[in-house]
């Protein structure tokens, strides 16, 4: 017989508390009400029913969350798994609700002499959650009780309380943005100080902004360099070159490592003794480098326009065949520059995180994710520079989810690649490795960026947590993960202050870049906490992780902020304000000068540290006047002239300025003692000094960006006609101010309804087809073409798909406002000289033989209109065209691209050479292509057809549709003929619906291809009618882009072998011809 000594198990069966926590401490009867009665009366914020703790072992290493300060080494004992917290894995189990925190199986004897009696545990858990959840069925005793109210979940824990978990992602126009975005941190209190004026018609603030806004969309416009002709002409002189280079080398290069320096540096001198003999990929790498390093050229960003230049002559340079010649080290070395630059220059900076998706798709490609020793022998410096590579595409990865707030997709598991050697570029020159021995005790070029890549686990674990869909985080998890953050953040930095003193150090801009990316981490761990901590002392300490973080880098980021005059007033108009000097600071330049990243260090801090200053002054209740911490002052009246500087430096973006003003008035205000009503005034004064100095600003960026020669005066421009709009006035303030809203809402229901006949089209992937270069989707595409000629293209997982998705919701907001236009306005814009560009009035198309008149109208906006610049342009526009002329173009040659990409894709399954295609097809000369923005009317009768559009085939070769609403219907069977109009179909068949599919866009051939190709392809009959059941109530919009030949084509078939030979046209017509006779056999009316 074991004679061991068992140890004793405590058996008592300790029953759920039946008063509330604060009832138990005062010793009072509780109601067991939610909340009780005591504490309604006692105003206690929270009224917590606590749960039986289990006792803690030492064993199990389950801390408790109630102190955050404790060390580190019972937080490693707890370290049960991999770095993501199990939260974030979804569960279908009845522990969905169970606080991650487990502890471990043990084989310990002690412990398993403990599970003996595992009978009675299972018992006493069983009675537990059976009480527990009968207590939380049952319902409130009274209806019109005041429960504490809380932005988020409340999900039990067998562990502790009840625990809080936050759910607070954002919808904005049609992205969505998690809890790690920036906008999180804005809250709606700072929304409230304007709320009212926003439905006020003849509010000055609202109408000044209004002005603000148009003004910026037109200087954005004039920056855009539009089609690129030529690579590499814009080259600075070799002394300002030097400086961009030298500005990127110290700087960025240093945190993300690209390049292999003395490599670059070697052809860069090459490139200055024989510029006509470089390489064009070195060319677009060196002015990249040097778009970035222009971002602190000089404090005003000086060299702004030759960097949106650089930019986008790089993506044109990736876009540009062939795509298959773009993945070598170089063109991924140029894809990581092009992501920083787009980020640093602020050329569509918000969808980066698309690129960077591409970017690691193409180094999983080039098998970056396997570690050089795997692969076939290659040199030392070809192994060390592919783990960099690696290195820094997590690190941009993991970076620009953060900032567009979603969730990251990678993890330590998806590579075997091992960390770069601590080693110098000059290190790499030689293949001896003996001489590396020692190098991680000195500081070396990799030195900053190994220190960065420490906490990459931790920094994934964090950001994979907060952007989880649907958030199972809870906030032990938030302490948990913030101890193990904590402890490695300690450790890199003291490895970064404790290099040997007489050698290399780290410069002022690495240290500080390394501890502002950790202190942004920790920021927005606790962020989500931030609004209960304002209010619930249980949260406390998020609130002072938050706001501490801020000061924290604020102060980093301009160290000047720590001069300033105490006594300076925290309001000053913008006259009065001196514009920021950053004394050559790199990293103040940045945040001044740069988009993306760089700036939200700066202002993230601010608007928190002012959400910080307003709360204090408020909870204030002493009898003499409030007294606010200095050092949130200093940064307040700090980022005043920090926001003119950025305007100045040529930012168009004036909401953060004009809220910060608006802030720092209301702090004035309450600290002078005003109270109620009386905050309001000083409030809209400083907001609408605040405006019309952003517009002076604006107003002077327009001038010497369009004019340089016009000098200071603005006499000959007409800013009341610029600035001309038809904006309503009853938008609330988050969709005036942030723009946080959504197409859908005057698009109407999504749900397409059940039980009418549709046709199941084909899903090609367009990602697959422009990355992946997927052969058998290419395969399935070229069958569709043949067989129907119409498909669903699914645009997710690639840039250009995004691009359209949030451009076809732009341009239908445009087209809501256009078609709102008075008659008599929008018949001034009408199809006249037979030019298809223009408005079309309802009943201006026959629908049948009859003479039936259509029921929509359209507006047609050309494509050689929108994309060359506005003195350039020959036609009469609408103001709104005019002012969303940016992202038409984009729209605009992303369509065209996408286009070209499948007639390519057609024509190498054809046996012709794409180029026959793209030389019938160029962007830059003049044919019939237009974005189509049209507006059915909601149906007027029950009985179908109300038609919209006659029934009809294509002029064009390939079309490009995004709708809403169902209207669209395709004859079953499709036509293989070119020819004039025909309102009835030449094939027996019957109408089906096209179901609209959500992040798909609808593409369908038309009858030049068929004529191209004699046949082969296929042109899809269709025609419009109002969408059926409840979607037939609202209007229909939609957006439509047309690839048409180019007008001096002549409309001749191509030759390959898999074309037939047809017989010889006695008369050649040109495009241009061919889409007049069409037009005209539609019968649309052209006002001569």
């Amino acid at each position: 017989m074991d004679e061991t000594p068992q140890p004793k198990i405590d058996q008592r069966r300790r029953r759920p508390a039946l008063a509330c926590v604060s009832c138990r401490r005062s010793k009072i009867r509780c109601d067991r009400k939610q909340p009780c009665g005591a504490c309604v009366r006692s105003r206690h914020k929270t009224c917590v029913f606590e749960t039986l703790r289990r006792p803690t072992s030492r064993r199990s290493g389950i801390a408790s969350t109630a102190d955050p300060s404790r060390t580190a080494e019972a937080e490693r004992r707890s370290d049960l798994g991999p770095v993501t917290p199990a939260s974030s894995v979804p569960t279908t189990n009845d522990r969905d609700h169970v606080s991650p925190l487990r502890e471990p199986e043990s084989t310990n004897p002690d412990v398993q002499l403990l599970d003996a009696n595992g009978v009675l545990k299972r018992l006493f858990h069983l009675e537990r959650r059976l009480d527990e959840s009968t207590a939380a069925r049952e319902p409130p005793e009274r209806s019109d009780q005041r429960i504490p109210r809380f932005d988020g979940q409340v999900i039990e824990s067998y562990l502790a309380a009840d625990i809080h978990a936050m759910s607070r992602g954002v919808i904005s126009k049609t992205r969505y943005f998690g809890q790690s975005h920036w906008m999180n941190g804005i809250f709606k209190s700072m929304l409230e100080l304007f709320e009212h004026q926003s439905k006020d018609a003849k509010s000055e603030a609202m109408a000044v902004l209004s002005r603000c806004k148009t003004l910026a969309r037109s200087i954005k416009a004039q920056r855009n360099p539009g089609i690129i002709n030529k690579f590499g002409a814009n080259v600075p002189s070799r002394d300002v070159a030097d400086k961009l280079v030298d500005s990127y080398l110290r700087t960025t290069e240093t945190v993300f490592r690209v390049l292999h320096v003395p490599s670059f540096k070697r052809d860069y001198e090459q490139y200055w003794a024989a510029p006509d003999t470089a390489g064009l990929p070195f060319v677009i790498q060196l002015q990249l480098v040097m778009a970035i390093g222009s971002t602190i050229y000089d404090d005003c960003f000086s060299m702004r326009k030759s960097a949106v230049q650089w930019v986008t002559e790089a993506q044109y340079w990736l876009l540009g065949p062939p795509a298959k010649g773009k993945l070598t080290i170089i063109g991924l070395q140029i894809m990581i520059l092009l992501a920083i630059a787009r980020e640093t220059a602020s050329v569509g900076g918000d969808l980066v995180w698309i690129h960077v998706g591409s970017l690691l798709r193409s180094a999983f490609y080039m098998g970056l994710h396997r570690d050089p020793s795997r692969l076939p022998k290659m040199s030392r410096l070809d192994g060390e520079i592919r783990r960099r590579l690696w290195n820094t595409i997590l690190e941009l990865e993991l970076k620009t989810s953060v900032d567009s707030g979603g969730f990251p997709t990678i993890s330590p598991e998806i590579s075997d690649t091992r960390a770069p050697a601590d080693v110098d570029d000059e290190d790499l020159m030689t293949e001896d490795e003996a001489k590396d021995a020692g190098a991680s005790e000195r500081f070396t070029d990799m030195s900053v960026a190994l220190a960065v890549r420490e906490s990459f686990r931790e920094r994934l674990a964090i950001y994979q947590m907060l952007n989880a869909t649907p958030f199972r985080g809870t906030y032990d998890d938030t302490i948990r993960l913030h101890r193990r953050f904590t402890t490695t953040f300690k450790a890199l930095m003291n490895r970064l202050k404790n290099y040997p003193a007489l050698g290399r150090q780290p410069t002022s801009f690495q240290c500080r870049m390394v501890e502002v990316m950790a202190r942004r981490c920790l920021m927005g761990l606790h962020l989500p906490y931030l609004g209960s901590g304002l209010k619930d002392p249980a949260f406390s300490f998020s609130r002072k992780v938050v706001t501490e973080s801020a000061v924290k880098m604020y102060y980093l980021v301009f160290p000047s902020a720590n001069n300033l005059n105490s006594s300076l007033p925290l309001v000053t108009s913008g006259d009065d304000l001196e514009v920021l000097s950053t004394e050559g600071d790199d990293l103040s330049r940045f945040a001044v000068c740069a988009a993306g990243f760089w700036r939200l260090l700066a202002s993230q801090s601010s608007m928190i540290v002012t959400l910080e200053l307003q709360t204090i002054v408020q909870e204030d209740e002493s009898l003499g006047p409030p007294m606010p911490r200095p050092d949130l002052l200093n940064i307040l009246r700090h980022s005043l002239p920090y926001y003119l500087s950025r305007i100045k430096a040529g930012e168009t973006n004036v909401k953060g300025y004009l809220f910060t003003t608006a802030l720092a008035a209301h702090v004035q205000a309450l600290l002078d003692g005003l109270t109620g009503q009386k905050v309001i005034e000083p409030i809209l004064t400083a907001a609408i000094k605040t405006e019309r100095t952003c517009f002076e600003l604006l107003k002077q960026q327009f001038v010497s960006t369009e004019y340089p020669d016009a000098g200071s005066s603005d006499a000959q421009f007409d800013w009341d006609s610029l600035m001309t709009t038809n904006e309503e006035w009853d938008n609330s303030m988050m969709t005036s101010l942030y723009e946080v809203a959504s197409v859908d809402g005057f698009l109407g229901p999504n749900d397409f309804p059940d039980g009418f006949p549709t046709i199941e089209l084909e899903t090609i992937s367009l990602a697959k087809l422009l990355i992946d270069n997927d052969t058998v989707e290419q395969d399935r595409i070229f069958e569709v073409c043949k067989g129907r000629g119409f498909f669903y293209l699914d645009l997710a997982g690639c840039e250009a798909g995004a691009t359209i998705v949030k451009g076809a919701g732009q341009a239908a907001a445009a087209a809501e406002d256009v078609f709102q236009l008075p008659l008599d306005e929008k018949m001034t814009y009408r199809l006249q000289g037979g030019s298809l560009d223009g408005y079309k009035a309802t009943g201006d198309t026959y629908t049948d033989k009859a003479g039936t008149k259509d029921t929509a109208e359209f507006f047609n906006v050309g494509k050689n209109e929108m994309i060359i610049p506005d003195d350039q342009m020959q036609k009469r526009w609408p103001q709104v065209i005019k002012a969303a002329k940016p992202f038409f173009r984009d729209y605009i040659v992303t369509a065209h691209s996408i286009g070209l990409s499948i007639l390519g894709i057609l024509a190498n399954r054809l046996g012709v050479d794409p180029a026959e295609f793209n030389s019938r097809h160029r962007i830059e000369e003049q044919s019939g292509d237009h974005v189509r923005l049209t507006r059915g009317p909601p149906r007027e009768k029950e009985e179908l057809p109300e038609i919209q559009t006659p029934s009809h085939t294509d002029f064009g070769t390939i079309t490009l549709l995004m709708n809403w609403l169902g209207g669209l219907q395709v004859w079953s069977e499709s036509s293989r003929k070119a020819q004039l109009l025909n309102h009835e179909p030449d094939v027996p068949g019957e109408w089906l619906w096209v179901r609209p599919k959500k992040g798909c866009a609808i593409i369908n051939l038309g009858d030049a291809a068929v004529k191209f190709t004699n046949g082969v392809l296929c042109a899809g009959r269709h025609r419009v009618i109002p969408a059926p059941g409840i979607q037939g109530k609202y209007p229909r919009y939609s957006v439509v882009y047309f690839v048409r030949p180019e007008n001096k084509c002549i409309m001749k078939q191509l030759r390959g072998p898999g074309i037939p030979d047809g017989p010889e046209e006695g008369q050649e017509i040109t495009a241009g011809e061919w889409i007049k006779q069409q037009a005209a056999g539609l019968g649309i009316q052209f006002k001569k």
